[in-house]
């Protein structure tokens, strides 16, 4: 587990492949929540586009970084909110993790 004194500067993503977070990534997320992320990208419960997604989002907010619950809370409402319509933002081939 990575703590936040810790540089998440290069972790596994999915595919088996390196995920570099620049700064401004670091700032948005906090190192649980990038952690969190790769391992859903890793295990493939979420594709690596879905990933980005999230990270330039989070990216985006500025202020505190988010946590995992913040994350898991973008994943319900970015990627799983519409399973069920083809045209929607969400993933429907993916099952929600748990």
């Amino acid at each position: 587990m990575l703590h936040d004194d810790e540089p998440a500067m290069h972790l596994y993503g999915g595919n088996g492949g390196i995920r570099h977070f620049d700064a401004l990534e670091q700032q948005a997320l906090s190192s649980e929540a990038r952690g969190y992320l790769l391992e859903l990208s890793r295990r493939g419960e979420i594709p690596n586009e879905q990933r980005e997604l999230i990270i330039h989002y989070a990216s985006q907010l500025g202020g505190a970084p988010l946590e995992r619950v913040d994350v898991e809370e973008l994943l319900d409402h970015l990627i799983f909110a519409f399973p069920d319509e083809e045209d929607s933002p969400g993933c429907s081939h993916v099952p929600r993790p748990h």
